[in-house]
């Protein structure tokens, strides 16, 4: 009996490699959630700051016509900023689909060598850029 048993632990052993692989990619995935909430942070801070700036334009607004285009180029770069934000919180999610996908293959293999149930990751949505739909703003007449 501890022949079977001294052969299926050789078998069936997970190295040190292996081990540390499936723990770094536990880890790239779990901090991604992270990374999120910091960009919808700077997000939310940048839409803030763009709001208290407007908001004392129009309080102090001077004579001149310039001010228009202060405006205007605000506005622009308020809509570039979204922009950036969004496809950041897009490539984010795709990496942490990509990662799961990863992750669940190397904890299957490791669960078919060791023997051992492990949990695997699991995503209920799909990202944005994995569906490639693009909505083009069209201006109000």
């Amino acid at each position: 009996s501890s022949g079977i048993n001294a052969e299926y632990g050789q078998e069936h052993k997970i190295t040190p490699g292996q081990y540390e692989e499936a723990v770094s990619m536990m880890r790239s995935y779990v901090t991604i959630p992270q990374q999120r909430l910091q960009h919808l942070a700077r997000q939310y801070i940048s839409h803030a700051r763009m709001q208290i700036m407007e908001e004392n334009i129009h309080l102090n607004r001077p004579v001149d016509g310039d001010i228009d285009d202060v405006l205007n180029r605000l506005d622009e770069l308020y809509v570039l900023r979204k922009s950036r934000y969004g496809v950041d919180m897009d490539q984010l999610a795709a990496e942490r689909e990509d990662l799961a996908y990863l992750l669940t293959k190397q904890l299957d293999r490791l669960e078919h060598q060791s023997g051992i149930f492990l949990i695997k990751p699991y995503i209920a949505y799909k990202s944005n850029s994995t569906q490639a739909v693009h909505v083009q703003k069209k201006p109000i007449l």
